[in-house]
Formats: C-alpha cells, structure tokens, sequence
C-alpha cells in the first residue's frame, strides 16, 4: 500500500529546486520508514528515477541504505546510456531532415530534457518525436524511410495521403534493425481533442537550445509549457514526470511570460487544460505562480476538482488503464465550455484512422462512408470486447 511517507518523498525528490526547508523535509522522511521497493517501483512507473536519484545522491546519498543507492545508480547509468543513443540517433534525423530541406523541430525526448532539467541523462524516454510543418510531412517521411525507418501505416494512393494528413496529426516509424521508434507530428493532439493550434506558429521565433554541444530549434517556453499540457491532459496525467517538467520550465529564470500562455489558451479552447496542469505544478512541486495565474485558478474550482481527480489516481494503489467512458468523462470535463464539449464528443464518434480505414476494407471510391463505420468499430472495440485505450 502506499502510503503518505513515499509519495511525499517522491514529490520532494522530483521537484526543481530544492531550498532548506525542503531538504529538512528530505532529511525527516528518511529518518523514517520508507518503503523502499515501492518507493523504487513509484519513481520507475512515473519516469521520474533520474531525477530522484541525483537528488538523493548529490544531497542525500548517508541516509539511504546503500544496497538501494547501487540499484538507483546501475538504473541510472542504463538510462543514461540509452539516452546517449537516443540523443545521437535524434540528432542524426533532425540532420537527414534538413538535408530534404525540411525545418525540424525535436519535441519532448532529450529535447525536453535539456530544456527543463538542462541535461539529456534526467528524463526516462523510449523514443523521438519530431515536429515538422504539414507541408513538409511527405518530404520529411522519406527521409526518415532512407534512413531505415519504416511507417506505421501504410496509406494507399493520394487521397488516403490525404485525408491521413487532414485528420491525422502523427505517424510512427519504426526501425526494425534496433527496434528504435520516430513520432513524426505535423499536429500535438488528436482532432477529436479539439485544440485548433496552428503549428506553423512555432517556426515564428528563432528559439534555439543546445543539446549534446549542437544548437537544434526549440519550442518557445510559453508555448511549450501549454503544448505539455495538451498532452498530459490528453494521457490523463498518467506520470509525474509530465508535472516535473512544467514546474522546471516555470521555476527557470528567465520565466516564461504566463500572462502570454494564459491568453493562448483561452484562445484555443484550452485555458481549463492549462490551468489544470499549473494547478498540478502548484499543488504537487510548490512551483511559484503569479497572481493573475492564482486567481484564474481560484475562480476556477472545477480545476481543483480535476487536480484532486488526477492526484487520487496518479498515486492509486493498483491503477488501472482508463476506459473509454473514463477519457470522455474527463476529457469532456476539462473543456472550456458546452461547445467544446460536444465537437469534442462528435469528433471522437466520427472523425476516421487508418486504423478505422483498414477494419472496414473500403476502397478509396467509398472513402466518404468511412466516418460512418467508425462508431460501429468503437462500439465493438470498447463494449463488446474488454475495455481498454482509445484508438
């Protein structure tokens, strides 16, 4: 069971900064009975052991047993040497990318790392996501496939092309020589979620980060930290390593402009998905906000309600994957209003997938009919068989 000394221990550990009164903190809880295999199993399940481990091992290292100290560092210096890899095999896309002319932009993966903790070794990632322009998709996913990678989907003919890039926002390749895997975005959410952004807005500024001693494009902060939110919303804040993430960006000097960010997301729908994230970020890590954020989340209580939502299952004893019912209900209540609400709802009924395209076996000449298959696969996929993630 765990219990209120490990997750304490965890949200101190993963936090940005650390002043006197939090390693007091630290210091008491270690002195106490920890419970260390779960403590252990807690910071591996939500990404955040890198970041628990140089804490413990900078600060800390004479207060934890020391056989729990050797199994931290052996897991660190195995991510870290995956990270290295990742970091290499990222750059060398980005680099293959703008050989076809493409601009891209890494998103998330060591790319965050760097940008929020300023190392690549401090987050846990399987894979690489790259941003690029909607009109560079096809160029772009050439050149990943010269390079050995092979798409998730296979599209037939223009017009599945097409219709893949209008209503699509992702394409996975995969590399079956080591198995590595590329998330190719030209969007940062699914249609159905409903967050209009115009990607190309991330081009406008010249924001540049350093990752392995090479200058890359980066993610404006303020929009980074509204982009991280859309996408902890969208996977139901499954990890606390989404929320370490925004309290780094919003705890660095110089602070990104939250008045800026506010003002995006009120204008794409998504001030309650923001909010809710710096409600996580407050709650969770103590991350500083200013006023004007504070009172938009006081006036806001079912932010709060959400926030409370999150923390009970983010730490449950046992958790479980949400089922389809459980996305919707959470995902319908984090919208900004009625409206939103239900173009989320009727997007996520009738807004098609090549997943949906190869379970009806319609020929490009039927195309049309294929939102209106979609329902009868989902009602077969979630209530006719077991329950388990959206498509």
């Amino acid at each position: 069971m765990i219990t209120h000394t490990e997750i304490e221990l965890l949200l101190y550990c993963s936090r940005s900064h650390v002043d006197p009164t939090t390693a007091r903190r630290i210091e008491g809880l270690l002195r106490g009975d920890v419970d260390w295999e779960l403590f252990t199993s807690l910071s591996l399940r939500h990404g955040v052991m890198p970041l628990v481990y140089r804490r413990l091992k900078d600060s800390f290292a004479a207060a934890v047993p020391p056989s729990r100290m050797s199994f931290f560092a052996a897991r660190y210096k195995q991510n870290v040497a995956r990270n290295i890899y990742l970091t290499g095999e990222m750059l060398r896309a980005l680099d293959a990318l703008k050989g076809e002319g493409v601009e891209p932009i890494p998103y998330k993966g060591p790319a965050l790392a760097c940008e929020a903790y300023g190392d690549p070794a401090l987050r846990q990632f399987i894979d690489l996501d790259i941003l690029v322009r909607p009109r560079d998709v096809w160029k772009a996913s050439a050149a990943l496939e010269r390079q050995g990678f092979e798409p998730h989907f296979k599209l037939r003919g223009e017009s599945e092309r097409a219709a893949f890039l209008r209503l699509g926002y992702v394409q996975l390749f995969t590399r079956p020589s080591d198995r590595l895997a590329v998330e190719l975005h030209w969007g940062v959410a699914p249609r159905f979620f409903n967050f209009p952004f115009r990607i190309e807005r991330l081009w406008e500024s010249d924001q540049r980060l350093t990752v392995a001693g090479r200058s890359v494009r980066a993610i404006a902060p303020e929009f980074l930290v509204l982009l991280l939110c859309v996408h902890g919303n969208k996977d139901l804040w499954a990890r606390l390593e989404w929320v370490s993430a925004i309290d780094a960006l919003l705890s660095r000097a110089p602070r990104p402009n939250l008045e800026t960010m506010l003002a995006e997301a009120k204008a794409h729908g998504a001030l309650r998905v923001l909010l809710l994230g710096l409600a996580l970020a407050h709650g969770l890590f103590e991350t500083p906000l200013p006023p004007v954020a504070l009172k938009q989340l006081g006036d806001a209580p079912a932010v709060s309600r959400l926030a409370e939502q999150v923390r009970d299952q983010m730490f449950a004893d046992d958790p479980k994957a949400p089922t389809l019912a459980e996305q919707v209900r959470f995902h319908t209540r984090s919208k900004d209003g009625l409206r939103d609400r239900a173009v989320y709802c009727a997007r996520l009924a009738l807004t098609s997938t090549p997943v949906d395209w190869a379970a009806t076996g319609l020929p490009a000449s039927l195309s049309f009919a294929r939102p209106f298959v979609r329902p009868l696969r989902l009602m077969k996929k979630y209530l006719l068989s077991p329950v388990r993630r959206a498509s």
